[in-house]
């Protein structure tokens, strides 16, 4: 059985990922990530195990980045459970081909999110307007969506080329995508982003702490009032 998820929606696809590998609880877990190449993938997938242990691979954007092929999932028997987590859209020609052998779930974040993502400028209270939107969304993914934007703004800020920032962001950033972080980085000055940046950590760090009884879209008011009036 092969699993294939795909999308921008990071948090939403790795809490599915969870779900999908506590259902292969029984089994031996095999992650594989960028520090693997494709012989650990050939070892992992298509070795039989001596102790006859049933295994589940993991393979992190293993299909993003061409390590393999479709030839070689084509290889894999039924009854090896192999998921592929993707952090990015895979193109529509692949998604035609691999649904042939593989069950694919996509996780694309709502319009809204990127509507609120867009609109973080200083002294905008726009952004104050969308929240309540974004986080009805993006109830699970929201905060790290909006730590991930401000990190963007920082690496555009101190210079750091397209390039280097997709290497960071581990997914491909297209040319307009690009622009539209470099002009709404210039609206900021670093130490706002900074601050901002450290201070969604510390919201993420309370709520999942279960350190505040005050409410996420509260504390994501306060956090947006405090970095965004400057």
């Amino acid at each position: 059985m092969i699993y294939i998820l795909h999308g921008e929606d990071y948090e939403a696809s790795y809490l599915r990922l969870t779900e999908l590998v506590k259902t292969y609880s029984d089994h031996k877990q095999i992650s594989l990530s960028d520090r693997n190449n494709i012989e650990d993938f050939y070892l992992a997938v298509y070795s039989v195990d001596i102790f006859e242990f049933r295994k589940v691979v993991v393979c992190e954007n293993y299909l993003t980045d061409r390590k393999v092929k479709e030839n070689d999932l084509n290889k894999i028997v039924s009854n090896q459970k192999v998921i592929f987590w993707e952090k990015s859209l895979l193109p529509a020609n692949y998604v035609k081909k691999y649904q042939k052998f593989a069950i694919l779930e996509q996780f694309k974040p709502k319009p809204v999110l990127f509507w609120f993502l867009d609109s973080l400028t200083p002294q905008s209270t726009k952004a104050i307007k969308l929240l309540k939107s974004a986080i009805k969304s993006q109830q699970e993914s929201l905060i790290w969506h909006l730590t991930n934007r401000i990190f963007q703004l920082i690496l555009v800020k101190m210079h750091i080329s397209l390039k280097n920032v997709a290497l960071i962001n581990e997914k491909k950033i297209n040319e307009w995508q690009w622009q539209k972080l470099v002009i709404q980085s210039d609206q900021f000055n670093l130490r706002s982003l900074l601050l901002f940046y450290n201070g969604l950590l510390r919201l993420d760090y309370l709520i999942k702490t279960g350190k505040t009884a005050v409410g996420k879209e509260t504390l994501l008011t306060m956090l947006l009032l405090k970095y965004l009036r400057n």
